[in-house]
C-alpha cells in the first residue's frame, strides 16, 4: 500500500470519526439511506450497513470524494509523463477503477477503527435515545391510565 495514499485516506476518515461522535439521534436512524450510499462499493465494509444512514453518509462521501482525487492525481501524472495529452477514455475508466480499489483497501484496513467509533460513539447515544424514549413513553402510558381510573 502506497504510504502516502494510505495517510491521505486515513486522514479523511479521521476527520469522520469527529463527525461520527458528534452525531445524536434520532438523525435519519434508517439503515436504508440515499441512492449515492445504496450503490456505494464503501457499504461493503464490515458492518457499516447496520448503523443509521445519517452516520454512515458522510463516511460514504469521504471515501467517494477521495477515490475522484486519487483519480485524478493518477490522470495529471499521466499527463505529465505523456507531455500534458489527456488520458483517453479507458485510460481515464481504468484510473477510476484503480483509484477505487486503493481507497477501498485503505479503508479496510482502517475498517477496525470505523467500526470501533460506531461501536463506542453512535452506539450508546442510540442507546440513551432509546432509554429515554422508552422511559417517556412508559410514563405517558401510566399518566394515561392513571386519568381513566
Amino acid at each position: 500500500m502506497n504510504p502516502t495514499l494510505s495517510s491521505f485516506v486515513e486522514t479523511l476518515v479521521t476527520d469522520w470519526y469527529s463527525t461520527a461522535a458528534r452525531w445524536t439521534p434520532p438523525g435519519n436512524s434508517s439503515p436504508v439511506g440515499c441512492a449515492q450510499c445504496e450503490i456505494s462499493p464503501f457499504l461493503r465494509l464490515p458492518g457499516l450497513v447496520e448503523w443509521p444512514h445519517d452516520v454512515i453518509h458522510p463516511l460514504v462521501e469521504v471515501l467517494e470524494d477521495a477515490v475522484l482525487q486519487v483519480q485524478r492525481s493518477l490522470e495529471e501524472l499521466d499527463a505529465d509523463i505523456a507531455g500534458a495529452v489527456a488520458p483517453d477514455p479507458a485510460r481515464r475508466a481504468a484510473y477510476g477503477r484503480h483509484a477505487l480499489k486503493l481507497v477501498y483497501a485503505t479503508a479496510m484496513l482502517n475498517a477496525d477503527d470505523i467500526l470501533d467509533v460506531l461501536e463506542n460513539c453512535v452506539g450508546p447515544a442510540i442507546e440513551d435515545y432509546v432509554a429515554h424514549e422508552l422511559a417517556a413513553g412508559l410514563l405517558d402510558f401510566e399518566q394515561t391510565a392513571e386519568s381513566r381510573d
